[in-house]
């Protein structure tokens, strides 16, 4: 028999390098695949992507995570906007916001301005009824077609729709 011929580095798989590759190739293809799921579900991050779809005036984004700056901005809100209003003001509330946050608005606005005055409804079925309302929608929950909805709803009539306050919980 012969003396085997022994290479001084070993020929085998490049461990470290396959596992580098392969974690790269799943993390993107993860992402790919996850910004894929999120642009079906039709879920709004961006206040650009809300006005591009609304096209409607932006009357505030108030920061959820800001309790302090709730009360200050729904103040401005009511002193510049809604004061000259006559009649009835109508909060249209998109479905998909959590009911607390919801009842925490409410609460809010009722500090500043006397509660008949305001009607707070979460049907954009009902925004024809009324001549002023203020839609308020919350990134990452509320859904584009929600959206479309409540542009439909106010097409017709232009004097119903003020603006949108969006909450953001970014």
């Amino acid at each position: 028999l012969t003396q085997p011929t022994l290479l001084p580095k070993p020929v085998a798989p490049a461990r470290k390098k396959m596992v580098f590759l392969g974690g790269f190739i799943g993390l993107l293809i993860g992402s790919l695949f996850s910004i894929i799921y999120e642009k079906n579900k039709g879920i709004i991050f961006s206040t650009r992507e809300l006005k591009k779809l609304l096209q409607s005036t932006l009357i505030a984004e108030i920061f959820l995570k800001e309790d302090s700056k709730w009360e200050e901005n729904i103040f401005l809100i009511i002193n510049n906007i809604l004061i000259e209003k006559k009649d009835n003001i109508v909060l249209l509330i998109n479905k998909e916001i959590d009911t607390s946050i919801v009842k925490v608005f409410e609460n809010k606005f009722d500090k500043f301005i006397k509660s008949e005055k305001i009607v707070i409804i979460n049907d954009s079925n009902l925004i024809k009824e009324y001549k002023n309302a203020i839609s308020i929608v919350q990134l990452g929950v509320t859904k584009k077609s929600s959206i479309k909805e409540i542009k439909y709803r106010t097409m017709f009539k232009n004097d119903s729709l003020i603006g949108t306050i969006v909450l953001n919980n970014f």
